[in-house]
């Protein structure tokens, strides 16, 4: 056996040897990397993977098609581009529009509003295009509450307990009632007299302490 012809088929050999190790190096590698990926993109939602896809991919980096497999995305949705509905859109707009001039309305008054500007919607689309915005009519004040009484304040007694009532101008009363209008609430005190219900006098005032 030649020596020199020895040397050359163990160089050979040897330099097989190195491929072989350098191509498991990279198939290790890359094995590593897609465990990697599977685990970092399980939160992440197949609009965010799509963001993900180098659609122009260099000569050294990943193709289209594997890159669709490491994210487990179907390449042909990459192309799909989900048409936008201009008339509804038009339309939430307008809603958000009346919805800063006027906050007090709801669904009912933003309809009718909507229809006085010339928008062929229903009642129900109105409502559920608030919904999907977050709209809520704005009351201007805060619901009063007359049912808590305060147990600090002096207690009366019933002063027309067993008495007869048979003329005019022998009892009057007064109380105070709620009304509630397009910009909120208003407060109506009113006298009335006992035996001829007539009242005789009232005043609405936007306010409980007028």
């Amino acid at each position: 056996m030649e020596p020199s012809k020895a040397v050359k088929e163990y160089k050979e050999e040897l330099v097989k040897a190195q491929q072989q190790n350098e191509r498991l190096t990279t198939l290790v590698g890359k094995v590593t990397v897609e465990k990697w990926l599977a685990k970092k993109l399980k939160s992440l939602d197949s609009s965010n993977l799509k963001q993900l896809v180098d659609f122009k991919p260099s000569s050294s980096s990943l193709s289209v098609n594997y890159q669709c497999q490491l994210l487990s995305i179907n390449r042909s949705g990459l192309y799909y581009k989900p048409k936008t509905n201009d008339t509804k859109q038009t339309i939430k707009n307008h809603i958000t529009k009346v919805f800063e001039r006027i906050p007090i309305y709801g669904e009912k008054k933003v309809h009718q509003q909507l229809l006085e500007d010339g928008y062929k919607v229903s009642l129900n689309t109105v409502a559920r295009y608030r919904q999907e915005l977050g709209l809520k009519a704005v009351l201007a004040v805060k619901q009063v509450n007359t049912t808590i009484s305060i147990k600090t304040h002096k207690k009366y007694s019933y002063k027309l307990l067993d008495l007869g009532i048979n003329h005019a101008n022998q009892v009057w009363s007064t109380d105070i009632t709620y009304i509630k209008i397009a910009g909120g609430m208003v407060h109506m005190a009113a006298i009335i007299d006992w035996y001829s219900k007539a009242v005789l006098s009232h005043k609405i005032f936007n306010t409980m302490d007028s």
